[in-house]
């Protein structure tokens, strides 16, 4: 009898590790992708459901078919049709050369899944709507168990042969600097003083080159902590410096092309300081961010603020 009792406590015993072993498993296994195996290009994919004829349409006019079934990994961004609803872009009014590029703010090359990106960062698409034809950033953030590329929720997720589409709930648009800066969990007061800024917010939003270094969240915290105020009481002239020194008018300065020495902004003459490949401003300043591609110039986004 006792024999047979512990032969069932072996056998049970193994059952559970089996068991534990299962879930373990399961519960590792990515969950950023829906679906059995692959067995559709990304092209196939979106021609296959009626959700995306907006987009399709807009694919098939502007010739991306061969790049979306083509053998190079990709990961693609597709809206569905109810998104061009609220959308500030009608695909039908674009020329071929401004489609084939709005298309393109959609494209990544290589396959990256929602765990792969950066949260919050930025990766980079195929859209060549930079000043001089760079290539735009896009803003990845995850909150709430929600994945946002430039403040697009991505709603599903599905593995291709030729890489990944992720459904997307909005179009993704090409973003200017006010944009960037508006999507982004790490700059909303720095937003907030530019948006208070009332010309000056027309301008990052509007077609032009600028560089602006945007102090991150902590540092303007900080920055009003010390005086003791809020970001809407700030008085309009020290707002103004706060906003103006952060400005570089008709340049892009992108981090590598920094060179020691001065570097005029719409307030101030900022001291640059380059060692290796470390840049620092005014002295202690670093970089948190760097190189993010806007329609309209490059953001930084810095440690510290810019102000006297």
């Amino acid at each position: 009898m006792k024999r047979t009792f512990m032969k069932k406590l072996s056998v049970l015993g193994l059952s559970l590790m089996l068991l534990g072993s299962t879930l373990l498993m399961n519960g590792c296994k990515d969950d950023t992708t829906d679906g059995p195996k692959a067995d559709q290009n990304v092209y196939e994919l979106i021609s296959g459901s009626t959700k995306y004829s907006v987009i399709k349409a807009a694919i098939d006019r502007a010739g991306l078919q061969s790049v979306l079934s083509g053998s190079s990994a990709i990961t693609f961004f597709a809206p569905v049709d109810d998104a061009f609803l609220v959308s500030r872009t009608d695909p039908s009014t674009l020329s071929d050369a401004e489609l084939m590029k709005f298309l393109q703010n959609h494209l990544i090359m290589g396959k990256f899944t929602t765990g792969d990106f950066p949260q919050p960062g930025f990766i980079t698409s195929e859209a060549p709507l930079g000043p001089n034809g760079e290539k735009l950033s896009l803003l990845t953030t995850r909150a709430s168990g929600s994945t946002r590329v430039n403040g697009s929720q991505i709603n599903s997720s599905t593995d291709a042969t030729n890489g990944i589409l992720h459904e997307m709930g909005d179009v993704v648009e090409p973003a200017t600097i006010y944009d960037q800066l508006s999507f982004n969990p790490e700059t909303p007061t720095f937003k907030t003083a530019i948006a208070l800024e009332v010309a000056t917010k027309g301008e990052l939003e509007k077609p032009g080159t600028f560089t602006v270094f945007a102090p991150h969240e902590t540092a303007m915290t900080a920055y009003l902590n010390e005086k003791n105020i809020s970001i809407s009481r700030l008085s309009p002239s020290d707002r103004r410096e706060l906003v103006n020194n952060s400005i570089v008018n008709a340049q892009q300065l992108n981090y590598a092309e920094m060179t020691t020495g001065k570097v005029t902004t719409r307030g101030a003459e900022l001291d640059v300081s380059v060692s290796g490949s470390t840049v620092t401003l005014n002295g202690s300043v670093k970089f948190r961010n760097k190189d993010v591609q806007c329609t309209n110039g490059v953001l930084h986004i810095i440690d510290g603020t810019l102000t006297k």
